[in-house]
Order: C-alpha cells, then sequence, then structure tokens
C-alpha cells in the first residue's frame, strides 16, 4: 500500500509537469489585443544520490518525492561523481560485458559472474550479460538499475536499486533529467516530505 501511494505521487507529479508545459493561447476577433499568455516551463524531477549514505533521493525542485537505499560501485570500480544527464532508457537491458556463458545445448550455465573481456567462452556455450532491468543511463555504461542491495558497495559502477524504486525512478526520469553524485555531503533532503509545499 505504501509503495502505491508512493507511485501513485510521483505518477501525478509527473502528469502535472506534462500540463503546466504546455501553451494555453486564448485569442479571438473580439479580444486580439489581450496578451496571450504562455505557460511556464515545468521544472524537471531530478535524482540525487550520496555515496557516503548509500542512497538516492527523487526531488521535483526542492520537493523530496521518495528516497532510497542503493549499492554503488565497489574499489576499483567505484561510482563517478558530478552532475550529469540521462542519455538513454531501457525498460529491459543486459550487460555487454559482465554476466555468465551458458550451455548453447541445455542453457545451464556453465560459468558464472565473468567478465567477457578477460575470460574465454568455454566450448558449446555463448555469453548471456546479467539482467539490468529499468536502466536509466547517465554516463557511458553507467546508470541506475534494479540489482542487489548489499551492505557495502558491490557494483561495476552502476548504482543498483531496488525493484520497487527502480521502477519509480525509471517512470519520473526522462532523457535530459539531471543526476547528481555526490561523494558526501551534510546537506540531504529530508526523505519525508512527498507534497509540494504551499506557495
Amino acid at each position: 500500500m505504501r509503495y502505491l501511494i508512493s507511485h501513485l505521487q510521483i505518477e501525478l507529479h509527473v502528469f502535472l509537469n506534462s500540463i503546466t508545459s504546455t501553451v494555453i493561447l486564448f485569442c479571438c476577433a473580439s479580444c486580439s489585443k489581450h496578451p496571450v499568455e504562455k505557460a511556464r516551463p515545468a521544472p524537471a524531477l531530478t535524482a540525487l544520490v550520496v555515496l557516503s549514505q548509500q542512497r538516492a533521493w527523487l526531488l521535483d525542485g526542492k520537493t523530496v518525492l521518495t528516497s532510497s537505499p542503493i549499492c554503488s560501485g565497489r574499489k576499483g570500480f567505484e561510482t563517478p561523481t558530478g552532475v550529469f544527464n540521462v542519455s538513454r532508457k531501457e525498460r529491459f537491458h543486459r550487460s555487454t560485458i559482465y554476466g555468465d556463458y551458458v550451455s548453447l545445448s541445455s542453457g545451464k550455465v556453465l560459468r558464472q559472474g565473468v567478465d567477457r573481456r578477460k575470460s574465454n567462452p568455454p566450448s558449446g556455450s555463448k555469453f548471456e550479460g546479467a539482467r539490468m532491468d529499468y536502466y536509466i543511463q547517465f554516463k557511458n555504461g553507467i546508470g541506475f538499475h534494479c540489482g542487489t542491495i548489499t551492505t557495502e558497495p558491490s557494483s561495476h559502477g552502476c548504482i543498483r536499486l531496488p525493484t520497487a524504486s527502480s521502477k519509480r525512478f525509471f517512470d519520473a526520469l526522462n532523457v535530459g533529467s539531471t543526476v547528481e553524485i555526490r561523494a558526501d555531503s551534510n546537506l540531504t533532503p529530508s526523505p519525508t516530505s512527498i507534497t509540494r509545499p504551499a506557495g
């Protein structure tokens, strides 16, 4: 129930933003001298990630829509910090580098968790990339996606989200949306605010 309410709130924010971005024109012969008003561009939803807290927030301006635990890149595969923009989204995505070698005849996994750049496929096998559902890329080869959340950073650089959160972020963020990744921050949004303040 809590997930459904949060998901509906995000969908409502996205719907209202799409309405306010529409140009509204009203003109007739008897009032052609009246000024024509254009709606202001709607603020885009953004994502904020603080690596030291292993947490991400989905924001509408300064309003927090939802927050989620994450799993970022482990040592040697650190998630990059900075301000980025979403470049593409894929509901169903598979890694082209990390995955398993599976038997061509039986489909059985022959070698699990491989880096295909560093290993040769066993005879009679094919490479099957790791699943990265709800993929939101913001840097070449790096993005949000559904995955296992561990107690320590353990990804190859991407930001894993729990299933429910990955769906929310995927539905809310669009190509061009801003994603900010901070290594640390003492100024993080309150995860309890999920409605737009009055005024």
